[in-house]
């Protein structure tokens, strides 16, 4: 039988005597990994703590007309709103040529959108809700603007914290969730 020691290089045989485990055949700078490990780390628990407050809104929107002198107005907006929508609740005016305003709903109706048209929403297309109320009365729309002014409403549907949004979509995607 042949010697082992003459089948092998000597700088093979003294390295395979010298290694103690895994982990020696690949050598990697210990400070530097440490640092970028704990980078890593850090930034990972900001942007959780930057998910945890920041807010995302779901929103819809349609026409408004707004009466600059008496403020009040009338807006039409798709049906996924009908489950927000009630009096009392406020919403966003975007009057063409002014600054958003904010508004206070007093009156909601479902509408074919021939309401709507006789309100003077002339682009309105198919079934929707009709809604009016007054802009608060501490906001004022620009007096060089024209009444009533034409523009848009906003209404928030939802507003939910961005990681439970991220977590929502995880557990959609792992087919946990419930597609709320």
């Amino acid at each position: 039988m042949t010697d082992p020691a003459s089948l092998f290089r000597e700088e093979a045989l003294a390295f395979r005597t010298r290694q103690r485990g895994p982990g020696d055949l690949l050598r990697v700078r210990w400070r530097p990994t440490r640092l970028l490990y704990w980078a890593s780390l850090g930034l990972l628990a900001l942007g959780l703590g930057v998910s945890a407050c920041i807010h995302s809104d779901e929103q819809t929107t349609g026409p408004a007309l707004v009466e600059t002198g008496t403020g009040s107005f009338v807006a039409f907006v798709p049906p996924a709103a009908g489950e927000v929508l009630q009096p009392n609740v406020m919403l966003r005016l975007q009057p063409n040529g002014a600054s958003t305003v904010d508004g206070t709903v007093t009156r909601v109706e479902p509408d074919d959108g021939t309401a709507a048209r006789l309100a003077g929403l002339s682009s309105v297309s198919g079934s929707g809700i009709l809604v009016s109320g007054e802009v608060n009365p501490d906001q004022r729309i620009l007096t060089g603007t024209p009444s009533p002014a034409p523009g848009r409403v906003v209404v928030v549907l939802r507003s939910e914290r961005l990681l439970g949004l991220f977590l929502r979509a995880a557990r959609n995607a792992l087919g946990r969730g419930h597609g709320q």
